[in-house]
């Protein structure tokens, strides 16, 4: 039973060191900057406790999120550059 609670503290002590949904800041996170009328860059930065897939989630929020708030329905993904 100790070895089980040892086990979920360190579960959620290292969970909580991965990067939150958020705008973009020195822990990550993620933004959005227009480029042209109908073109914006959502650029998302993770920490080393944060997988490629929760990256991918949180750009994919971010353009939906801008997509709704410049009253539009849709997106498309044009173009990807992931940093090495």
């Amino acid at each position: 039973m100790r070895v089980a609670v040892v086990v979920v503290c360190l579960g959620l002590a290292l969970g909580g060191c991965a990067t939150r949904y958020q705008e973009l800041g020195p822990t990550g996170g993620v933004t959005a900057a227009q480029i042209t009328d109908d073109l914006w860059r959502i650029t998302a930065r993770g920490n080393l406790y944060t997988d490629s897939g929760t990256i991918q989630d949180y750009v994919l929020l971010k353009a939906a999120e801008t997509t709704v708030a410049a009253g539009r329905t849709h997106f498309a993904i044009v173009g990807k550059h992931a940093a090495g």
